[in-house]
Order: structure tokens, then sequence, then C-alpha cells
């Protein structure tokens, strides 16, 4: 698995949100994009776009029909599950009313942290 990593920068406010891991480095660009790197070449491998607004958080995590997902937070309130080799958005998931800045997994299960003081449970199966 990988490494979940934030840095903070003082350049304009601009957060860095990025995830290593032994396949590559996926990161939150500037903006609402999320860019895949290859480890081997470093090469990009694929752009993900989709939030309407910045990026906070990233997870690789399970599967879903043995595909390896990626999942995304972000200020517009959702949370993104992407296949992570096709870059399909395989769901959205509505139901916070403030920024999403959190994610975790156990298991089958999926957990999101919002600046509305929730933590929302979501199900993989059902994605």
């Amino acid at each position: 698995l990988g490494v979940p990593m934030v840095r903070f920068c003082a350049w304009q406010g601009c957060q860095q949100v990025y995830y290593r891991s032994s396949a590559g480095l996926v990161y939150a660009a500037e903006g609402k994009s999320i860019m895949a790197h290859a480890s081997s070449s470093g090469d990009l491998r694929m752009q993900f776009e989709g939030h309407v607004g910045p990026v906070t958080c990233l997870l690789i995590g399970g599967t879903h029909d043995d595909r390896k997902m990626l999942f995304s937070g972000s200020v517009d309130t959702t949370v993104k599950c992407w296949d992570l080799f096709s870059g399909d958005v395989i769901a959205s998931l509505e139901g916070h009313r403030g920024p999403v800045w959190a994610l975790t997994q156990k298991s089958t299960s999926l957990f999101s942290c919002s600046e509305d003081r929730t933590i929302r449970h979501w199900c993989q199966r059902r994605l």
C-alpha cells in the first residue's frame, strides 16, 4: 500500500496532496485535477478530472469488480471513486455539507470526514 502525505506551502496558500506507492505517485494538482505518474519512468500515466472544487485528500484502496480504486475528497463536498487504471469515475458520493478533509478504508468500508463535523460510512460493495 502507499503512504498518504499532505504538504502545505506558503506560496499563494497552496496545498499539495499526494499519495505515493510502489506503482507511482498520485497527487492533487493545482486546481481540481488529479495526476498519476508511473514509478518506473515518472511519465504521466493518467489525469483524473471531475471535481468542481480543489481536491483535499486522496486514498488508493480496495477493488471494485477487480479494479483498483482511487478515492478523492474535495472542497466541493463530494467523494469521487475512480478506476485507477482507466480513469473512469465509478461513483460520486454526496452527503456532506462541507469540504471533505480525510478518507480512510477498512475492509469493504470507506469513511470520509468533513468540515460539517460528520463522518460518513460508505459501503464499497454498493458502488
